[in-house]
C-alpha cells in the first residue's frame, strides 16, 4: 500500500525559505491525493491543501514524518515522536545538515519511491538520562546525541565525578564532560577535541570540556556500560543539557545515569546518494589536501 498520509515539521514560525519549499511540498503531495497535515505553528492562510493540527493530534494515522530544517528539527522530533515508530525524512534546510540527510534535490529525487514504499530505513538509537536528586526524585529524559553537564556559569571551573558501571573511573575539574552517541560525535564532543565515531560502532564517547588537568582524554566505551555522573557537595549552578535542546539545573549532590534505551529507536529513511564517509568529506572536509 503507498503513503496516504504524511505530516510535516518544521521549526515553530520558519524562515520564508522553509515556507516557499512548503508550498512546492504542498502541490506535490495534493497532485497525488496523499494528506499533508502540519502543526499550527505556520499561517494557514499560506497554504490550500495543507490540514493543521494542534498538539493533541493522533500521529497513528500518520504514515510517515518529514522535518523540514536542520539537524536540530529532526533531533526534538525523534526524541518527542519516537513512541509512534514512524519512518522519517530529515530534509536539510539549514547549515550543516549532518544526520537530515536529504537536500532538496535529494528528496525529489527519491519521493516518487518512497510513497510507494520503496525505501530502506535505518535506526537511530535513542538514549536515557535519568536525573536523580539528592532528595531521591528521579526523572527520566531522552537524547540522540549527546548530554553535557556544564557551569551555568560564566568562566568558572567545577568537579564532578564520573562513573562507569558503579566503578570510579575519575573526579574531574573543568568546563564540564559531554557524553556523546556516535552520531552525536561530530557534534560538540568533536569541537572539543574527541573523536569521530563511525555509527556502526555501539559505543560511547566521553570528552570532557577543558579540564583542569593533561591527563583526562576522551574516552571510548560500549554502549552497554551504565555511566554515573555525580556531582559533589561543593559544586553548585549546574546544568545539564540534552541535544543541545532541553535544559535541566543540577544541584549539590544529584545524579545522573545515562544508559543506552533496550528497545526504543527512531526510522530514518536512507539517502541511497549519499554514504556517511561522503558527508564526512562534504561536511567537515575529511580527506582534503
Amino acid at each position: 500500500m503507498k503513503i496516504k498520509s504524511v505530516l510535516i515539521i518544521t521549526k515553530p514560525s520558519p524562515k520564508t525559505d522553509i515556507v516557499n519549499f512548503l508550498r512546492v511540498l504542498d502541490k506535490w503531495f495534493n497532485n497525488r491525493k496523499i494528506g499533508l497535515y502540519c502543526f499550527e505553528t505556520i499561517k494557514k492562510q499560506q497554504f490550500h491543501n495543507i490540514s493543521f493540527v494542534d498538539k493533541n493530534f493522533d500521529l497513528k494515522e500518520i504514515d510517515m514524518i518529514i522535518s523540514l530544517g536542520g539537524d536540530g528539527t529532526l533531533l526534538g522530533l525523534c526524541r518527542k515522536y519516537y513512541k509512534y515508530n514512524k519512518p522519517i525524512i530529515g530534509v536539510n534546510l539549514g547549515r550543516l545538515g549532518f544526520i537530515a540527510n536529504f537536500t532538496k534535490n535529494d528528496l525529489f529525487d527519491e519521493l516518487e519511491n518512497i510513497i510507494n514504499k520503496k525505501f530502506t530505513t535505518s535506526s537511530l538509537p535513542l538514549y536515557s538520562a535519568e536525573h536523580i536528586s539528592h532528595t531521591g526524585k528521579k526523572k527520566k529524559y531522552h537524547f540522540i546525541n549527546d548530554v553535557v553537564i556544564s557551569k551555568n556559569d560564566i568562566s568558572r571551573i567545577f568537579s564532578l565525578e564520573f562513573h562507569v558501571d558503579n566503578m570510579h573511573v575519575y573526579s574531574l575539574s573543568g568546563d564540564g564532560l559531554i557524553i556523546a552517541s556516535p552520531i552525536g560525535s561530530t557534534a560538540y564532543s568533536l569541537a572539543a577535541g574527541g573523536p569521530i565515531i563511525s555509527p556502526e560502532v555501539k559505543s560511547f564517547v566521553v570528552t570532557p570540556i577543558c579540564a583542569h588537568s593533561l591527563t583526562h582524554r576522551p574516552l571510548v566505551l560500549n554502549d552497554s556500560s551504565s555511566i554515573t555522573i555525580k556531582i559533589p557537595q561543593y559544586s553548585s549552578n549546574i546544568i545539564l543539557t540534552l541535544d543541545g535542546q532541553e535544559l535541566i539545573s543540577l544541584d549539590k549532590r544529584d545524579s545522573i545515569i545515562i544508559k543506552k534505551t533496550k528497545r526504543t529507536s527512531c526510522k530514518l529513511i536512507v539517502n541511497n546518494s549519499s554514504s556517511y564517509y561522503q558527508k564526512l568529506k562534504e561536511k567537515f572536509t575529511l580527506g582534503r589536501k
